[in-house]
C-alpha cells in the first residue's frame, strides 16, 4: 500500500500575515497556504516542521491523517479562557493531551488503529470538528472526557475524571468526534446511562448585548474607527474583545459547566459495564435477526402455499410440459423441468398417496431418459429418487 499523510491547519482569531505566509511557504513548497489555511498531501516524504509547533506558533487548528491508521486533532485556546488544571485531570498516555504556553493552550486527541482498513482522506473532518474549539473556550470539556474515553483499558484501575453534564445528549461536534476517535459506542453509553444533567449552553445574544451595552462609549467608538478605517484586519479587532468577553462570561457560568453529574469510577468498571452492553446490544440484535427471519419464514410459506393451492388444478398439465421439456437436449430446458418437478413434488407432499404417485412417475423419468447424464445429475442434485 502507497502511503498517505493529510495535513491541515486552520486559523480562526486571527488571518495569516503575509511575512507568516512566506515562513510557511519555505517549509512546505506544495501545500496550499492561504491566510487562513495551510492543508498539504504527502505520498512521499513528511512535513518538514513540527504540527505542535505550527499551531502555537501560526494556527488555532490542525488535523492529521494518515492511512496506517493514525489520526490527530489539535485545538488551541487562549490560556485565560481555560481551567488548565481541570483539563489535565484528562490527560492520557496515548489518546488526550494537554500542552501549555505562556498565552496558549494547545489540546491534542490522538485515535491509532493499525487495523482500520476504511479509506479516509482527511477532508472535511476539521470543519465538524472545529466547533468544539469554543465549546472549550466556554467551558465544555465533554470533548476532553471523550479524549480520556478513548484511551481507557480494560481493566485499568485509573480514576475516571469528573464527568461533564450533557454525556448523553452529544452535539453533532461531539458525535464526530466520536467517530474520528473511533470510541466504542459501549463505552459511551456506560458513562450516558446514569447522566441526567442538561448539556451545557454557550452565551446567547442577550449576553453579548448586555456585555457590549456595559462598554465605555469610548471605546466603543474607537473600534467602530478601527474598523471603518481599514487599518487593522476585522479579525486583529474582534478578537481579543470576543476574548475579553468569553473570559467575563465564563467566570460566572463555568462552575455549573464542569460539575460532576455522577459518582466516579475507574476505567475498569467503565470497561466492564461497556462489556455488559456490548453483550445486551449483541443478544437484542440476535433476537431481532430471529424474529425478521422467523417473519420471513412464514411470508415465504405462506406465499408457496398460495401458490401451490393455484398450482394444484394445472398438476397434469404441468406433466405433459416436464415431458416435453425432457425430450430435447437443452440444458436450460432441463433446469425448467426440474423447478417443474420440485413444484409438483411439493404439491403431492399433502398427501401421502400423491407423494407415491409422483416418486414413481420420477423414475419413470429416469428410466426413459437414463442416457442423458446431465439431466440425471440435475435430478441427483435436486434429490429425486432413483
Amino acid at each position: 500500500m502507497s502511503e498517505y499523510q493529510f495535513y491541515q491547519f486552520q486559523a480562526v482569531d486571527q488571518p495569516l500575515t503575509d511575512r507568516q505566509m512566506k515562513q510557511l511557504r519555505a517549509i512546505s513548497t506544495r501545500a496550499d497556504i492561504t491566510p487562513t489555511s495551510f492543508v498539504n498531501v504527502y505520498q512521499w516524504g513528511d512535513l518538514k516542521a513540527d504540527p505542535l509547533e505550527l499551531v502555537q506558533r501560526y494556527f488555532d487548528a490542525h488535523l492529521y491523517v494518515a492511512n496506517w491508521g493514525t489520526r490527530c486533532l489539535m485545538l488551541k485556546v487562549p490560556r485565560g479562557l481555560v481551567d488548565v488544571q481541570a483539563a489535565r485531570q484528562y490527560q492520557t498516555d496515548e489518546t488526550m493531551f494537554v500542552r501549555t504556553s505562556k498565552k496558549n493552550v494547545v489540546f491534542v486527541f490522538e485515535s491509532n488503529d493499525e487495523e482500520y482498513e476504511d479509506w479516509d482522506s482527511g477532508e472535511g473532518w476539521l470543519a465538524s470538528l472545529l466547533p468544539l474549539r469554543d465549546d472549550l473556550m466556554q467551558g465544555d470539556l465533554r470533548s476532553l472526557y471523550l479524549g480520556w474515553l478513548s484511551g481507557i483499558r480494560e481493566g485499568s484501575d485509573a480514576m475516571e475524571p469528573p464527568v461533564p453534564p450533557g454525556m448523553s445528549r452529544l452535539s453533532g461536534p461531539l458525535q464526530t468526534l466520536v467517530d474520528f476517535l473511533r470510541l466504542d459506542a459501549h463505552l459511551l453509553a456506560a458513562v450516558a446511562q446514569n447522566d441526567t444533567a442538561s448539556p451545557p449552553g454557550g452565551p446567547s445574544s442577550g449576553d453579548f448585548a448586555d456585555w457590549v451595552a456595559s462598554l465605555a462609549a469610548s471605546e466603543k467608538d474607537d473600534l467602530i474607527a478601527q474598523l471603518l478605517s481599514g487599518e487593522e484586519h476585522p479579525s486583529h479587532l474582534l478578537a481579543p474583545l470576543r476574548q475579553r468577553f468569553q473570559k467575563e462570561w465564563n467566570r460566572t457560568n463555568r462552575s455549573s459547566l464542569t460539575a460532576a453529574t455522577q459518582p466516579r469510577r475507574t476505567a475498569g468498571q467503565i470497561s466492564e459495564v461497556g462489556k455488559v452492553l456490548t453483550e445486551e446490544s449483541r443478544r437484542r440484535e440476535a433476537e431481532r435477526k430471529a424474529r425478521a427471519e422467523a417473519k420471513r419464514k412464514r411470508t415465504e410459506a405462506a406465499k408457496r402455499k398460495k401458490y401451490l393451492e393455484e398450482l394444484a388444478p394445472k398438476a397434469e398439465t404441468i406433466w405433459r410440459k416436464v415431458e416435453s421439456l425432457l425430450q430435447t437436449t437443452i440444458p436450460r430446458d432441463y433446469d425448467r423441468a426440474v423447478k417443474w418437478l420440485q413444484d409438483l413434488r411439493d404439491l403431492a407432499r399433502t398427501s401421502s398417496s400423491d407423494t407415491k404417485t409422483w416418486e414413481e412417475r420420477v423414475r419413470g423419468l429416469r428410466r426413459q431418459h437414463s442416457r442423458k447424464p446431465s439431466l440425471l445429475k440435475r435430478f441427483d442434485d435436486a434429490g429425486f429418487p432413483r
